[in-house]
């Protein structure tokens, strides 16, 4: 694993590429730092953000107003973070093909976004990719930013739930607070569920906090239900140390809700 600077980026605002062995691919990893950074020797918490290529600049931007709005007394309670996006920079195609291989942890040869002029070459990677982001990035980021070292939040969409319920269905899990908008937990057949309901039988514990975002318009007839049934299930696991909140945005659909979903999902993990 190497790393190389990018230049030319706005204030607050970093870039380079990671050079992974784990995945054996290199990541466009782009990070906003806080306004208060270069005043303060403080550490703050990271907020990890996938499909950085379209969903960094969301992020970055809200969460820097938000707490611009801090000063006046209207932070809404999110604490000032370190953004990374973990992107591809490789153009539209090429992330929906690579986000396949490392969002999701089983194999399914079928998937092809229901078009079938889609061929993806790869999927099942998603064990590879964490390792990649707790043994290669978290280490870069601790060298070059003054990081807190508290686990971090993972903010996703869609598919990149998959890989935010297979990373906090662990026994130690990997981030501390998740946002999943739209998330994909109908992956493979239902794969998710299944990895649900064997975490659940050997564990009464799940030390995470999770925000569930589902709309009125989600691709497939079955999505909106697969997220319900999901969150039900968890509802009756009951897990000690697990605080869930599912919301639905029934006037939006599934991109529209993803800037709503970002908002509210913070305010909740961390109020």
């Amino acid at each position: 694993m190497s790393a190389q600077q990018h230049t030319a980026l706005p204030p607050h605002e970093q870039a380079f590429t990671l050079r992974s062995r784990r995945v054996a691919d290199d990541f466009s990893i782009r990070v906003a730092l806080p306004a208060t950074y270069s005043m303060t020797e403080a550490r703050y918490p990271v907020l990890y953000v996938l499909d950085g290529d379209h969903s960094f600049g969301l992020a970055a931007s809200v969460l820097a107003y938000v707490n611009l709005g801090g000063n006046f007394g209207m932070g809404k309670g999110i604490p000032e973070m370190i953004v990374v996006g973990i992107g591809y920079d490789r153009g539209t195609l090429p992330w929906l093909f690579t986000r396949v291989r490392d969002f999701t942890p089983t194999e399914d040869a079928s998937f092809n976004y229901d078009n079938p002029q889609f061929s993806i070459p790869e999927s099942g990677r998603a064990d590879a990719f964490l390792a990649m982001i707790r043994e290669e990035l978290k280490p870069e980021l601790e060298s070059r930013f003054r990081v807190d070292g508290s686990p971090g939040v993972l903010a996703t969409h869609s598919l990149g739930g998959v890989l935010a319920l297979h990373a906090m269905l662990r026994p130690e899990p990997v981030f501390g607070k998740y946002l999943l908008a739209s998330p994909f937990v109908g992956w493979d057949s239902g794969a998710m569920f299944r990895r649900e309901e064997e975490y659940g039988l050997g564990n009464a514990g799940l030390a995470a906090e999770a925000f569930f975002a589902v709309s009125g318009q989600e691709p497939t007839p079955p999505y909106r239900e697969e997220v319900e049934r999901f969150c039900a299930a968890l509802e009756q696991r009951r897990y000690d140390r697990f605080r869930f909140e599912l919301r639905t945005y029934d006037r939006d659909n599934h991109f529209s809700m993803w800037p709503k979903a970002f908002m509210d999902g913070l305010e909740y993990l961390f109020n």
